[in-house]
């Protein structure tokens, strides 16, 4: 489950959070399902996500940042996993990017491509969330 925390500072926290509140409106969920989302933690609340749906999002964001740097798409049967890590627990794991950009601190990535469609991209959100999205072909799983 991913967390979802008060908001900081900042214009951008601003608005994720507006975002958020907005979403909340029209959620199909029932209240009493919202609320047993909500748990405490270190002194505020927290939102827990489902993991699902979080998953279904960053590899839709991985799939994007791919075409955007290789100029293909990735292909349909190909593997994808995603996974969220505390920040800093994912920064080492790659060293020689061959992809990378930031938008402030809203939002950075890193990432590196094969050309069989395998590829590995680690993303930041708001330097609190951090996440590591894999494709791998069914060759490149063989390999391992």
């Amino acid at each position: 489950m991913l967390l979802l925390g008060p908001a900081d500072e900042g214009e951008a926290w601003f608005d994720a959070y507006a975002a958020y509140d907005r979403s909340l409106d029209n959620w199909p969920a029932k209240e009493e399902a919202q609320l047993a989302r909500l748990v405490p933690f270190e002194g505020g609340v927290e939102y827990l996500i489902p993991d699902g749906r979080t998953d279904r999002v960053l590899i839709k964001i991985a799939k994007g940042l791919q075409y955007r740097h290789t100029g293909q798409r990735v292909p349909e049967r190909i593997s994808a996993n995603a996974q969220l890590y505390p920040v800093d627990q994912g920064l080492g794991l790659i060293e020689h990017a061959q992809f990378h950009s930031a938008l402030g601190d809203t939002f950075a990535y890193a990432g590196l491509a094969a050309d069989d469609g395998s590829a590995v991209w680690w993303m930041a959100f708001y330097q609190r969330v951090e996440a590591i999205v894999t494709f791998l072909t069914a060759r490149s799983r063989m390999r391992d």
